[in-house]
């Protein structure tokens, strides 16, 4: 956690003009930062209890960011059809699966975006793949069109109000705002 205050003394009255709190290997993401804005401590309680003390929620802007393994774990544990793999690279996702076509495991991958809409996580296919090869477009619109590729992230983000994702090589990376409750 780094905390500023301006002037220094400020500190001792519990005043900071802003402050960044890092957690490393959270889950599910692997590293989370808030910065907050600025606020007021209880300084001789926080002292006492060895907690962050305040009268008022502590808020501030969340990011956070998950590694493709995480990706893939997360959209293992809540897909229909099993996940093989996840790819992420600079603004595209892959993803990876098997469909049962007349008793046999059929390869099927998926490309496409993510973007974040009213704390839904939402996935746009721009394209199906079966064996590696790209279907003529108007069966893939029909395949795709019948398809909800969304997850709330409420629960995923303790709540935090996701506003932005961003997909980079090997990671994913959330954006928003979050509110701490008074202690």
């Amino acid at each position: 956690m780094d905390l500023a205050s301006d002037p220094a003394l400020n500190v001792f009255l519990g005043k900071f003009e802003e402050g960044r709190v890092r957690f490393e290997s959270t889950e599910p993401a692997s590293e989370t930062t808030v910065g907050l804005d600025p606020f007021d401590l209880d300084v001789f309680r926080s002292l006492a209890s060895g907690r962050i003390s305040s009268e008022e929620p502590l808020s501030g802007v969340l990011r956070a960011e998950l590694s493709e393994e995480e990706v893939a774990s997360i959209a293992a544990s809540y897909a229909v059809a099993p996940v093989r793999y996840v790819e992420l690279e600079e603004g595209r996702v892959a993803v990876g699966s098997e469909a049962e076509v007349l008793g046999l495991g059929v390869p099927v991958g998926v490309e496409g975006e993510v973007d974040v809409e009213n704390g839904v996580l939402r996935f746009e296919p721009s394209q199906l793949r079966v064996f590696g090869e790209p279907l003529p477009s108007r069966l893939e619109r029909r395949l795709l069109q019948e398809t909800d590729f969304s997850y709330s992230l409420g629960e995923l983000m303790g709540g935090a109000d996701v506003t932005g994702v961003e997909v980079h090589e090997d990671r994913l990376v959330f954006t928003g705002e979050v509110t701490l409750p008074a202690s």
